[in-house]
């Protein structure tokens, strides 16, 4: 009867065969509730592509303020050559070198107001990103709220249901008995058997909405 009713609730063929090959506990989904103090917003993707688009924008930003402070370039170039009728370049007679080298200083007077423009657009860009990670922060933290406290309610739901389900076996074997031994009525049989499928359903259920919380509360964390 259990498992037919796990294959109603995931929605499959009654006739279709089903095999368990593994279990899952209460305590292997209540080991997930724990303190994460090792949390940091980094875990979050979405988190780390705001932090690394605010880091872009900051460059932008240092870019464009010191495209106003003077630049300093030292440059230098040489060489050899030397003059000649035909092609015997690879000859033994005289090349003459040369070299140059100076120094180019630039020192902007004025540049417009299209750099300061983009200094503030690089600015603003800055102070939205910290704004959006504050935001995000915060609902980072209330998703993580949220996602525990509705995993220990579904695992509470669920031991409830683990124990009316275990209470509804042990009315229906005692019912079996019964109408075994000529004591018990079919009636009583059938509604006992009802019972446990109920039960039985409902168990199911709590299951899969601890399931489904354990991984909202995962994600929360960044663990998924």
């Amino acid at each position: 009867m259990g498992i037919a009713a796990l294959k109603f609730q995931i929605g499959m063929p009654i006739k279709q065969s089903l095999v368990l090959t593994d279990t899952l506990g209460n305590n292997a989904l209540k080991a997930d509730i724990q303190e994460h103090n090792d949390f940091t917003y980094q875990n979050r993707i979405e988190y780390q592509l705001l932090e690394t688009q605010r880091q872009a924008n900051e460059y932008n930003l240092k870019r464009y303020r010191l495209a106003a402070l003077p630049s300093l370039y030292l440059f230098g170039q040489g060489g050899a050559s030397r003059a000649t009728g035909k092609f015997d370049y690879f000859s033994s007679q005289s090349w003459y070198g040369y070299v140059s080298y100076g120094l180019n200083l630039k020192v902007p007077i004025f540049t417009g107001f299209q750099r300061l423009r983009k200094v503030d657009q690089a600015m603003i860009a800055v102070k939205k990103n910290d704004i959006d990670l504050e935001q995000l922060r915060g609902s980072i933290d209330l998703e993580q709220a949220n996602s525990a406290t509705s995993l220990r309610n579904n695992i509470s739901t669920l031991d409830n249901e683990e124990e009316n389900m275990q209470l509804a076996r042990e009315v229906f074997e005692t019912t079996m008995i019964k109408y075994r031994e000529g004591v018990g009525s079919s009636v009583e049989l059938l509604n006992a058997e009802s019972a446990l499928l109920v039960a039985q359903n409902n168990y199911f259920t709590a299951l899969f909405n601890v399931i489904v919380a354990r991984v909202d509360y995962l994600k929360a964390y960044g663990k998924l």
